[in-house]
């Protein structure tokens, strides 16, 4: 990753850190909308207006084990940008990026 700049703010860890959904070519994909493409904002505040919810699969033995789904939290206005808390492991080692 040291050739792209960035690239490991794109790595989502699904489980805690076994698992993990890598959205780079996602992000650099700008013709559609991908959840990759939303920021962070503290859970506490109104800001963070979406959630992250984890299902682990069970159906397909030879499938992925998870999936991640994104869901509103509130109503959300016309034009309002879409947040989530990214968990406090993405910001080990960047506490001051912390936005």
């Amino acid at each position: 990753f040291s050739s792209c700049p960035g690239a490991m703010d794109y790595v989502m860890s699904l489980d805690g850190g076994m698992t993990f959904l890598d959205g780079y070519d996602r992000a650099m994909d700008r013709s559609s909308f991908s959840p990759v493409h939303m920021n962070h904002a503290d859970k506490s505040t109104r800001e963070c207006n979406c959630v992250r919810i984890l299902h682990e699969l069970k159906e397909d033995p030879e499938g992925p084990p998870f999936s991640v789904a994104f869901f509103a939290n509130r109503d959300i206005d016309a034009n309002e940008e879409l947040c989530f808390d990214y968990g406090n492991n993405f910001w080990k080692g960047r506490e001051d990026q912390k936005v």
